[in-house]
């Protein structure tokens, strides 16, 4: 996988306002920010250790960090200015083990940690950790696999339940696939078996997941054949076909599509992607990833070593989600600048042909299937929320009614205790004696 993960961050401060998180070859991490693409500020953090990796994610108008740190701690910092305020230590082991991707997750003020690391003994062999801050520390062991040797990774997105959606690769014979994982914030816990997801003859290329607004799940991926495609398929929540991964076609044409970047602007998709005369490209959609047209950007600009990095903004009022932009040493590509203009949208069939290496798999039934199932989820999404609510104010009152019983319970024992003390224990014999008579 080609993109960038632990060494730069791109996060929008607030409009026209942006600051790039960089991780030096000794270790150090660099700020800079920017005003309209004009570079007002250089600086260092103060982290007193090296630093392996990091990640970054603006929560409620603040900046949180995450790093590994060579001194076998994991840190977590609110990041103000250019000062660091720690929130959490973790103790790790970095002399038996190697650590690649880390990722930095918020959501309802509950923290989620999300990092693969190996034995130096047994380096094939990799395990994705995830550990949750609040109210305590949990850790879970996800899933152990055997990644790609050059750069070993996964994918993960949360939706607006609190769920967490997991994408890694594992070796199968000669090749690599796609395998799906879920955890339930409600049982607080990662389902046991994955899902295989990818095609079974070729191994995927700068894979990742997206949900948008809707608590749809989105991954695409690069295949090779002649040129290089996209592969993108939906996660259906149909009562008949549940939990089942369809693929969805997007537009023919004949561009090499390279480093495709999925987000959502207002109620639409968007997949921007690189093609060979390293112009940007791309696709939208109206209906949440149920057809796909193609997008004439009617531009002429090329771009030069363009790759994705994490994004993260602070505008919480923003109608655009964004979990990746274009980077290069020269440029910071912001996708927003591709919104959607229907008068320039030129639309085209939705059938792709990978050189009769890949058949059509999505037929219109399956499409009006799986829109009939997000009307259906979007009308009982609501219901899931209240229930859930209820079942916690439930437990509350319920809990309350338990300790003023617990409360009277131990009034009455001291009473009788009381009591007790009070009578002789012939006097109290008698009573008992004459209660049968």
């Amino acid at each position: 996988m080609n993109y960038i993960y632990g060494k730069k961050i791109i996060i929008n401060e607030s409009k026209n306002i942006f600051s790039k998180l960089s991780l030096t070859e000794e270790g150090k991490i660099i700020i800079e920010k920017y005003e309209k693409n004009i570079k007002v500020s250089k600086d260092l953090l103060n982290i007193p250790s090296k630093v392996l990796t990091f990640s970054g994610f603006a929560y409620e108008k603040e900046i949180l960090i995450a790093y590994i740190c060579n001194n076998n701690k994991l840190i977590v910092s609110r990041l103000d200015d250019k000062l660091l305020e720690d929130l959490i230590s973790i103790n790790i082991n970095i002399n038996s083990n190697r650590f690649n991707t880390l990722c930095l997750k918020v959501q309802d003020g509950i923290i989620h940690i999300f990092y693969n690391y190996c034995n130096l003994i047994n380096s094939d062999v990799w395990t994705i950790k995830h550990i949750v801050c609040h109210k305590g520390i949990k850790k879970h062991n996800i899933i152990s696999y055997i990644p790609l040797k050059d750069n070993p990774t996964f994918t993960v997105d949360l939706d607006s339940l609190g769920n967490i959606h997991l994408v890694y690769e594992n070796k199968e014979e000669q090749l690599h696939q796609l395998y799906y994982l879920q955890f339930s914030s409600l049982l607080g816990k990662w389902r046991k078996y994955p899902k295989d997801i990818s095609d079974k003859h070729n191994s995927p290329l700068n894979y990742y997941i997206f949900i948008d607004s809707k608590d749809i799940l989105h991954v695409i991926w690069n295949l090779k054949y002649n040129n290089t495609v996209i592969y993108y398929k939906i996660l259906s929540n149909n009562t008949n076909n549940r939990y089942n991964w369809v693929d969805i076609s997007l537009p023919q044409n004949n561009d090499n599509k390279i480093h495709p970047i999925f987000f959502q602007h207002q109620n639409h998709l968007k997949i921007i992607y690189i093609d060979n005369n390293k112009k940007i490209k791309g696709f939208f959609s109206k209906d949440f990833g149920l057809s796909w047209n193609i997008y004439d950007f009617q531009s002429s600009e090329k771009y030069n070593d363009l790759v994705p990095i994490a994004f993260a903004s602070k505008d919480s009022t923003s109608n655009t989600h964004i979990n990746h932009i274009y980077y290069s040493d020269n440029n910071i590509v912001l996708p927003t600048i591709y919104a959607l203009n229907n008068n320039n949208s030129k639309i085209e069939t939705n059938s792709l042909n990978m050189d009769d290496h890949h058949q059509e798999s999505t037929s219109t039934k399956n499409n009006k299937d799986i829109l009939d199932a997000i009307k259906q989820f979007e009308e009982s999404k609501k219901d899931i929320i209240k229930s859930i609510d209820d079942i916690k104010n439930n437990l509350d009152e319920n809990h309350e009614i338990l300790i003023k019983k617990m409360e009277s319970i131990n009034d009455n024992i001291i009473n009788l205790k009381n009591n007790l003390d009070n009578k002789s224990q012939k006097g109290f014999i008698n009573k008992i004696i004459n209660l049968f008579k």
